[in-house]
């Protein structure tokens, strides 16, 4: 993403040590995230999932990896436009996953 001149804050958020209210409230101004919630670190992640437009559309995913590749199949199967920021990285996910 560096290289393609993009910031990684732009795709990933991760939430750590803090209170489901929070989180729920920055997570309704997204447009399209791949979050991890972690509320104590001792006992590991949490949550991560996927943010279109200010809602959860898959939840427990796993870990960053499958929530890429199934962000590329939501904006595939719902003919989503990729957002500005993150045109060059997520036109490269295409690229690879296509090969």
């Amino acid at each position: 993403m560096l290289y393609l001149g993009e910031s990684a804050d732009q795709l990933f958020r991760e939430y750590d040590d803090v209170d489901e209210d929070s989180v729920a409230q920055d997570l309704v101004l997204q447009v399209m995230k791949v979050y991890s919630i972690q509320t104590d670190l001792s006992k590991g992640t949490k949550d991560i999932g996927i943010v279109i437009d200010g809602t959860k559309v898959l939840t427990d995913l796993g870990n960053f990896p499958r929530a890429c590749a199934m962000l590329m199949g939501l904006t595939d199967a719902l003919n989503l436009a990729y957002p500005k920021e993150l045109r060059y990285t997520l036109e490269a996910f295409q690229k690879f996953s296509s090969s």
